[in-house]
């Protein structure tokens, strides 16, 4: 789920990533709870992570935001596949895929320069072409960070103390809170907060992941939980190395 500007969720310098803005939006905010884990809330995010990880496929819709920029993420992700798409506020536009351990990345000419920092000519030059990004190569864990069900987990893992919010409701679905510091995959400051809100029935997954100091934040929800997911690689992707200019 996490790419530089990505826009914050989400790119790069002046573009987004869900883990820029917890790092922009989360300091001067919140510190985390001084109290210990509750063992009740602990134990549900343990068992979260577990059912993440069997649940097999998800739907991820992302909104962020980091002072004025914005960026908009809609993902499908499974064991070793995923699929996002990106929408910056700047008109910048990004697909990016993982497919048995191979990610592939493909944007408009601003998506190129926002999300890879590439130069302009080679912007315009690969607009609209998929490029392919090897295990060990060049920028591969940026591109795929968070797009499989696996990196998803890592992302909602809540540090330091975890304590219970109490029961409520999230788009007609009754959820139990949780409140703790924000993900070790995020890399924010010390001290940054997130609320994660897991079904109160059935199987504990993730509805919605919340983080930021407003008019900063993040907005995470899941939903389609386990249904079938066909994703295939692109034909014709050209190598990372044509991109060698680029500051990513």
């Amino acid at each position: 789920m996490r790419r530089h500007v990505r826009t914050g969720v989400i790119w790069r310098a002046a573009a987004l990533t869900v883990g820029a803005i917890i790092l922009l939006a989360g300091c001067g905010g919140s510190q985390g709870s001084a109290n210990p884990s509750s063992a009740h809330a602990a134990k549900t995010l343990a068992r979260m992570l577990v059912a993440i990880r069997a649940a097999r496929t998800v739907h991820i819709s992302v909104k962020a935001r980091v002072g004025p920029n914005t960026a908009t993420y809609s993902s499908d992700a499974g064991i070793n596949v995923g699929r996002q798409k990106v929408t910056a506020g700047d008109g910048g536009e990004a697909t990016v895929l993982e497919v048995n351990g191979v990610g592939y990345f493909q944007a408009n000419e601003k998506g190129l320069i926002g999300f890879l920092a590439t130069p302009q000519a080679l912007a315009q030059r690969y607009a609209g072409r998929w490029i392919s990004f090897e295990p060990g190569g060049m920028a591969y864990q940026r591109v795929v960070s968070g797009v499989t069900l696996g990196g998803i987990a890592d992302e909602m893992a809540l540090t330091g103390a975890i304590t219970p919010t109490g029961t409520s409701t999230v788009n007609g679905q009754a959820v139990d809170g949780l409140n703790g510091g924000v993900p070790l995959a995020w890399n924010a400051p010390a001290g940054v907060t997130a609320t994660l809100y897991v079904a109160a029935h059935g199987k504990p997954l993730p509805v919605l992941f919340e983080a930021g100091v407003a008019p900063s934040g993040y907005h995470v929800e899941f939903s389609r939980w386990g249904e079938p997911l066909r994703i295939t690689a692109p034909t014709s992707a050209l190598p990372s190395s044509v991109l060698s200019n680029s500051h990513y």
